[in-house]
């Protein structure tokens, strides 16, 4: 059986233009994984939806801008389940979000036409098996 680690290490192989944080994480990281119900990155604190029940202050929600299956640009929206900081080799961390994201298809995602809000059906989830994005990578 492969493991991830092993098939990223592949996949990296002969790409001079890796992400340093993906070449870290096919170095294979320490199985200890510290998790967080919040984490400050690029500039903003980010929470798990969990955390973000008790508190006043909310910021559950992320968004990304991706390449879908069909080679277009995506911005795909979700929110955060839970908060990984993975050890990967002498003082170097990676921090994944594991999240839920919002189906692209059906009318989940829709643009109030007066305000220029996007509203975002939480509820209606998909893309199970795409769970973890780079922390460094989403807004």
């Amino acid at each position: 059986m492969e493991t991830f680690s092993g098939w990223l290490r592949k996949q990296c192989q002969d790409d001079d233009n890796i992400d340093e944080q993906l070449y870290l994480l096919a170095r294979q990281p320490s199985w200890y994984i510290l998790m967080y119900k919040r984490y400050e990155i690029n500039g903003n604190t980010f929470y798990t939806i969990a955390q973000d029940k008790r508190n006043t202050n909310q910021n559950n929600g992320v968004r990304i801008v991706a390449i879908d299956p069909n080679g277009n640009r995506q911005t795909y929206y979700g929110h955060i389940e839970e908060i990984w900081e993975l050890d990967c080799a002498a003082n170097s961390i990676v921090l994944l979000f594991r999240c839920q994201w919002v189906k692209m298809t059906g009318g989940r995602i829709t643009v109030d036409k007066e305000h220029g809000m996007r509203t975002v059906d939480l509820n209606n989830i998909g893309y199970k098996d795409e769970l973890f994005v780079l922390a460094a990578d989403v807004t």
